[in-house]
């Protein structure tokens, strides 16, 4: 399920759009209009229990329009060729089937593109008519759609009025006012929504400063190059359509030029955006499917037989796509859908959908309110929280956006507390909701491996001194994370401090345990504290739901710490099973096995056994080409071997 992102809790809750009270009025710049409007109008019509299905159903047909928008752009493009109309359509019909884009996924790019493409057909015909006024709507609807759907797109919107401006100089009074009256038309909507222009802004910064976002040029030619190299996995992930694209680029068509300032207004707003997110690339798709419509012209009237060629491009196409469909699972196909954007997010989204009907059962349409990022299960549920403050669950990126938000969520439970929290990242903190807001939150049910918790409200207890400040959100893969950034630092008792903060929290994952317990470990090891460092890397190897081969790092660091001991025979051991257990995971760089087979080299070296030193060493050196203390050694065994 990973869908019902854009309904939020003041509509579930009340049963109506009040745009103003949502996510979208306050942090999203008052943006996104037409998403939340949509998606809104499909769950008030249909339900939480259909609304998976018929939000897909309402966005195809949507869809379907930009389709024959692109198709109808190819038109004019070609000179009212109707094979280029055909093909601009359908060819945009096949790249907006390619999950990987992310196309099925809710966000505002969704929406974005077919206001962009009529925008863009509208400055085709203003250019073949000389008419500023067409030139003018064809620029407004790129504003507007910047405005009311994704702020971040106004980088586009500006480079493609500068653009017009330039190439025809005559249009610039028209395109000034194209880009004032939506400007004017935002403004009244701000107003209409209660929000002033500064505090929209401070949000989407601090928005942006959570994902790295820095003003400065060496972070953004960082920032184009991640994004670039992001935007080509996608690509490369469906390579055809692209391909043939990359054909009409070279067509020579009068209007190449056009479709080229397209794409690069695109890239621009796609490059602006600090965050990856694999549905950022969805707005590629109608300039992508445009040139690969010029491409497919070229093949067939530039190569013999070329007709024959696109056939057979479009049967591989359909090969492909139609082997994934019938020939995986659902859980299959899911995974591979969501492959950009990594397996354990899938996985989630399933396991909530396989227990929304045990979790309605309990929950029996009473307020619940979700801590963590699965905030689909208002939907899932039809039931929901209104926190009055525009928050759709507990997050870690509200601290930069927010910083109070946490004390004005207290305030909102204290006054009138949920019937049920949902824990959907364990960092719902039950106990300082009891000791501070006197909300005593008993656990109910988990399901997985503590994947989601769900906290019944068993009483409340007014004598209690409210402490507003209480810290009921509390994020343990942040506490690990800052617990690692002090042990690089070499800050080891600052370290340990919040590796045994996050392993003591009871009912947590148990690789998160792992990995918590592998921290304080490897602090003792590096203050020299061998007994403890000893002891904690055994506690964390014993963790049985942990797969063994995720535990190869652990032994690594304990067969470290036997070395230096001198025990040897226990770190043989320890770096011969990291060998066992890492030889069939093809994810690691080369670093920890020739480490390990140097470490082994060491102790034969050590135990006068230098063949198999030798042998350790040559082992070492075909996977880390350049390890000094490896050849230093080699050299020194081969040197005593040549004087025997």
């Amino acid at each position: 399920m990973d869908v019902g992102f854009y309904i939020f809790n003041n509509t579930i809750y009340s049963r109506r759009i009040d745009f103003s009270r949502g996510w979208n009025a306050t942090y999203a710049g008052c943006s996104k209009v037409v998403t939340e409007f949509f998606y809104s109008l499909v769950y008030l019509l249909h339900g939480g229990n259909s609304y998976k299905y018929w939000s897909r159903i309402y966005f195809s047909l949507y869809n379907y329009l930009t389709a024959i928008a692109v198709g109808y752009t190819m038109y004019i493009i070609g000179q009212e060729s109707i094979f280029l109309y055909c093909t601009g359509l359908l060819v945009f019909c096949f790249i907006s089937s390619e999950p990987h884009y992310g196309i099925y996924f809710e966000s505002g790019e969704q929406f974005e593109i077919l206001f962009q493409v009529v925008g863009f057909l509208l400055i085709l015909l203003g250019i073949n008519r000389g008419n500023g006024y067409l030139l003018a709507g064809g620029v407004g609807l790129w504003a507007l759609e910047s405005y009311f759907i994704k702020l971040s797109s106004l980088v586009g919107t500006t480079i493609l009025a500068l653009g017009v401006g330039i190439l025809y100089l005559r249009s610039i009074p028209y395109l000034a006012v194209s880009l004032i009256i939506p400007f004017g038309i935002y403004i009244l909507w701000v107003r209409k929504n209660r929000k002033s222009l500064r505090e929209l802004a401070y949000f989407l910064v601090g928005h942006q400063k959570h994902y790295g976002h820095n003003v400065n040029l060496k972070s953004y030619l960082n920032q184009i190059s991640e994004k670039s190299k992001w935007l080509y996995s996608i690509l490369r992930s469906h390579p055809l359509i692209p391909v043939v694209a990359l054909v009409g680029v070279i067509s020579g068509n009068s209007k190449l030029f056009l479709i080229i300032l397209y794409l690069f207004n695109v890239w621009s707003s796609y490059v602006f955006l600090a965050y990856r997110m694999w549905y950022h690339t969805i707005t590629f798709q109608p300039v992508i499917a445009c040139l690969a419509a010029l491409g497919v012209g070229i093949i067939i009237n530039n190569i013999p037989y070329g007709y024959l060629l696109v056939v057979g491009l479009l049967s591989i196409w359909l090969l492909m796509h139609l082997r994934k469909v019938y020939g995986l699972t659902c859980e299959e196909l899911n995974r591979w859908t969501w492959q950009p954007h990594g397996s354990s997010m899938c996985d989630k989204n399933l396991m909530l959908e396989k227990i929304v009907p045990e979790m309605r059962s309990l929950v029996q349409g009473q307020l619940l309110f979700v801590f963590g990022a699965w905030n689909q299960a208002y939907v899932l549920l039809e039931t929901s929280y209104d926190t009055n403050i525009g928050i759709v669950s507990a997050y870690e990126y509200l601290d930069d956006m927010r910083p109070n938000w946490l004390m004005d969520l207290s305030k909102q439970f204290v006054k009138e507390p949920p019937s049920f929290m949902l824990d959907s990242g364990n960092c719902f903190n039950s106990a300082a909701a009891r000791d501070k807001l006197g909300l005593d939150y008993r656990l109910l049910k988990v399901w997985g491996d503590q994947d989601f918790k769900l906290f019944r409200l068993e009483s409340v207890d007014r004598k209690v001194n409210t402490d507003l400040r209480c810290q009921s959100y509390r994020d343990i893969n942040e506490i690990i994370a800052v617990g690692n950034r002090f042990l690089q630092k070499g800050e080891y008792e600052k370290a340990a401090e919040k590796y045994k903060e996050a392993s003591f929290i009871e009912e947590i994952p148990s690789q998160i345990r792992f990995f918590a317990i592998l921290g304080l470990a490897n602090c003792y090891s590096s203050q020299g504290k061998f007994k403890e460092a000893e002891e904690k890397f055994n506690e964390a190897l014993s963790i049985n739901e942990v797969p063994e081969p995720e535990k190869a790092f652990a032994h690594y660091n304990l067969g470290s710490v036997y070395e230096r001991k001198g025990d040897y025979k226990k770190a043989k051991d320890k770096f011969e099973s990291v060998l066992t257990l890492t030889k069939d995971i093809e994810s690691l760089d080369g670093k920890l096995l020739g480490n390990a087979h140097f470490h082994l080299g060491c102790i034969y070296q050590s135990l006068g056994e230098r063949e198999k030193a030798e042998r350790e060493f040559e082992d070492c050196l075909k996977l880390i080409l350049d390890h000094k203390k490896a050849k230093e050694n080699l050299k020194k065994i081969r040197a005593i071997n040549r004087d025997f």
